[in-house]
This record gives C-alpha cells, sequence and structure tokens, in this order.
C-alpha cells in the first residue's frame, strides 16, 4: 500500500505529537488509512537544545514501509526554565539514509 502525503496527514492529524515525542523508538499505534486500520511505528523522536535552553524537535514515523515526519520547536514556557511549550509544522516525508558517524571519544 503507497500512502500519499495528504492520506498521512489526514491519518495523523488527531495525533498529540508532544506526547508522541515523549514515547519510545518502537512504539506502535493505529491510525485509519481509506477506512482501514493501519500500524503507525515512532522510529525515532528528537530533541536538540540550542543556546537559550530552547529545542528543535523532530518525530518520524512509519507507516507501511514510508516515513512522514513532524517537525516542531519547543520553548521554554517561563523565565525559570518551566515546562517546555511545543509548536508543530506540517508533515512532511523523509526517507531513510544510512550514514558513518565518526565519534571522538576520551580514551
Amino acid at each position: 500500500m503507497s500512502v500519499t502525503l495528504n492520506e498521512a496527514r489526514d491519518a495523523l492529524q488527531y495525533v498529540d505529537w508532544s506526547s508522541l515525542h515523549r514515547v519510545a523508538e518502537g512504539t506502535k499505534f493505529a491510525v485509519v488509512i481509506d477506512g482501514e486500520p493501519v500500524t503507525a511505528t515512532v522510529v525515532q523522536a528528537v530533541k536538540q537544545n540550542d543556546e537559550s535552553h530552547d529545542r528543535d524537535i523532530f518525530v518520524t514515523v512509519e507507516i507501511s514501509g514510508q516515513y512522514f515526519q513532524k517537525q516542531g520547536y519547543a520553548s521554554v514556557g517561563s523565565h525559570c526554565y518551566g515546562d517546555y511549550e511545543d509548536s508543530w509544522y506540517d508533515l512532511r516525508e523523509v526517507r531513510a539514509r544510512e550514514k558513518i558517524v565518526t565519534v571522538y571519544e576520551p580514551v
């Protein structure tokens, strides 16, 4: 089954992305596409802090072998580093690409 971006948007429109961002990778949940239940899987949830303690956030889900990503931004809700308030952008289709990354660590 091939899933269009519009079908994925419709299927994921009521997902609580902030909650989904906090679940473990590999978490499965159900969505409905063309009236049929389909399993979606969280394959990646990322948060990257910047210098002002705000965050770029991403959640990538797999549906029928295709990947869709929601990107957002989380800012501190108060001046005393309180709870983060998430804002989410539009959904986009992405594809997996493996990279080799070399990291140097202390001996």
